[in-house]
């Protein structure tokens, strides 16, 4: 039973994985296509803030793809969804809709509740990384730092034996 549960999740993984690559070749060709369009068909004093925003809207949209592809190939690979990740993907979709918003017809409480997520998000992201940071480090200093031999010597580092 636990077999037929793990194919079935592969198969669905493989399938999203499959279909976010599609989206971002569509994506990346739409971005091309526009900056095209702005570039060709209007003259450069002409362009509207509103193409530049729908132009960056789909930029980000192609992060966005490529960091759930990201996602979807950590979990095929490790079983495992990185927090990092989720919160990338997070902060990337709402500062996409925070970009596309006509802040001239948008509620006041609208934008002010998207920015305290998307700051609280990013505030979250960044303890996270700290506290990752902190435990590499540590983990790099216990790996490096001697550790006495049963002859009561100390062992070489890594650094020393290089020298």
């Amino acid at each position: 039973m636990l077999k037929s549960i793990n194919s079935f999740k592969g198969a669905i993984t493989f399938l999203l994985t499959f279909v976010v690559k599609f989206a971002v070749v569509l994506s990346v060709i739409y971005v091309f296509q526009s900056l095209f369009d702005l570039l060709f068909t209007y003259p450069l004093h002409i362009v509207q803030t509103d193409e530049l925003r729908t132009l960056f809207g789909a930029i980000l949209f192609v992060v966005l793809a490529l960091e759930l592809n990201h996602l979807l190939t950590q979990y095929s690979v490790n079983d495992k969804i990185e927090i990092n990740t989720v919160l990338a993907v997070l902060i990337i979709a709402f500062a996409r809709n925070l970009l596309l918003l006509n802040l001239a017809e948008s509620d006041i409480l609208l934008l002010a509740g998207g920015s305290l997520v998307l700051l609280a998000a990013g505030v979250t992201y960044w303890l996270i990384s700290k506290t990752d940071s902190e435990i590499e480090e540590k983990n790099i200093s216990r790996t490096s730092s001697p550790e006495p031999h049963g002859n009561g010597c100390a062992a070489e580092t890594y650094e020393q034996r290089l020298v």
